[in-house]
């Protein structure tokens, strides 16, 4: 049979870095991309991120990702969920 085939667009390639991130930001940023899951990047538009990994869950990784976000900046959001972008 002649089956139609989905196309499914998968990006292989790195995350971006966030662009509000300055040069410790995109370092550390980096830093996360090699890390293990379960992880998560959180950002506020001032510059301020947190970020923790090799987590139980995906949920516990940005919960405390934010949290860590949040004790530099009140406007944290999530950026990044293991290899996936949060938006």
């Amino acid at each position: 049979q002649n089956l139609p085939h989905a196309s499914v667009s998968v990006s292989t390639g790195p995350l971006p870095v966030p662009p509000q991130l300055g040069e410790n930001g995109k370092e550390e940023f980096r830093q996360y991309l090699s890390h293990a899951p379960h992880k998560a990047f959180a950002v506020a538009s001032d510059g301020s991120f947190g970020w923790r990994s090799k987590r139980e869950t995906a949920a516990d990784a940005s919960r405390e990702a934010l949290a860590a976000c949040s004790q530099y900046s009140a406007h944290c959001v999530l950026y990044a969920v293991d290899a996936t972008l949060a938006r």
